[in-house]
C-alpha cells in the first residue's frame, strides 16, 4: 500500500516522457537478460538487478526534481515518488522476464540500496527549501510591521504636531504673534499641492530629506505657521516645495 494522506499532482507531459524513455530502456535491457540457454538458468540476473536498480533511481530523480518545483510540495510526497517508482519497476521487471520467485528480492533490494539513500537526498532538500520560504516570509512580514509602525510614527507625529505648536505659542514671549489663521491655511495648501506632483511624500521623508533644507521642529513649526515668514528657512523650504522636487533620502552615516 502507498504511504498514507495526499497524493501526488499529475505528471506533465514533458516529464513523464522522460520516465516513459527510462521505463523503455529497462524494457529493453530486461528482455536481453533472458539469454539463449534454458530459462531460469540462462538468465542474467546480475544485469537484470543492475538495470531495475539505475532505472529506479533515474525515473525517481525525475520526478523529485519536477515536483521539488510545485507548490505543496513536502516529505511525503518524495515518499509516495519511492514507492510508485519501486512499484512501476518491479512490474516491469516482473513482465520482462525476472523471475517471479525473486520478487521479494527484487523489491527488498530497491527499497534498502537503490532509493533509501536518493529519498534521504531529496528529504533533505524539501526541508532546506521550506526553510528558505518561511524565511522569506518572515522577512516580508517583519518588512511589513516595520512599514506599518512607520505610518502609525508618522500619523501620531501629525497628531501631536498642533499640540505641540500649542504648547510652544504659549512658551514664545508675548511681543511675537502667532500667524493667522490665513498662513496656515496658504501653507496647507503648498504643501498639499506639493505632495499632489510628487506622489504624495509623507511628511517624514519630507523634513527627513537632505534636498528640503528642514528639519522635524522647524517643518511643524512651519505647518503651525510659527515659523516667520522672513526666516531663511521659511523661505527656502517654500521654494523647495514651490520647484515641486521629490525628496531625496541623506545617506545613511557609515
Amino acid at each position: 500500500m502507498p504511504p498514507s494522506a495526499s497524493r501526488l499532482p499529475a505528471l506533465p507531459r514533458s516529464v513523464l516522457a522522460e520516465v516513459e524513455d527510462c521505463e523503455r530502456f529497462a524494457v529493453k535491457s530486461l528482455v536481453e537478460c533472458k539469454g539463449e540457454g534454458e530459462y531460469p538458468l540462462s538468465y542474467n540476473f546480475t544485469k537484470a538487478q543492475r538495470v531495475v536498480k539505475t532505472c529506479a533511481v533515474e525515473a525517481f530523480d525525475i520526478q523529485a526534481r519536477h515536483y521539488l518545483d510545485q507548490e505543496g510540495c513536502c516529505e511525503h510526497w518524495i515518499e509516495l515518488i519511492e514507492f510508485y517508482t519501486r512499484q512501476a519497476m518491479n512490474s516491469l521487471a516482473l513482465t520482462n522476464g525476472f523471475p517471479d520467485q525473486y520478487k521479494e528480492m527484487l523489491d527488498s533490494e530497491l527499497r534498502q540500496e537503490a532509493l533509501k539513500g536518493k529519498v534521504e537526498e531529496w528529504k533533505e532538500k524539501v526541508r532546506a527549501l521550506l526553510e528558505r520560504s518561511l524565511l522569506a516570509r518572515s522577512r516580508a512580514v517583519s518588512a511589513h510591521l516595520e512599514a506599518t509602525m512607520e505610518h502609525a510614527r508618522e500619523v501620531l507625529a501629525e497628531l501631536e504636531a498642533p499640540i505641540q505648536a500649542t504648547q510652544e505659542i504659549s512658551n514664545k514671549p508675548t511681543e511675537i504673534q502667532p500667524a493667522t489663521t490665513d498662513e496656515r491655511a496658504r501653507r496647507a495648501a503648498l504643501l498639499a499641492d506639493y505632495k499632489l506632483a510628487t506622489k504624495h511624500p509623507s511628511n517624514r521623508k519630507i523634513y527627513t530629506a537632505r534636498n528640503s533644507g528642514i528639519h522635524k521642529p522647524e517643518f511643524y513649526d512651519w505647518i503651525n505657521a510659527i515659523l516667520p515668514k522672513t526666516s531663511q528657512t521659511c523661505v527656502n523650504f517654500e521654494r523647495f516645495l514651490e520647484e515641486k522636487k521629490p525628496p531625496v533620502a541623506r545617506t545613511p552615516k557609515p
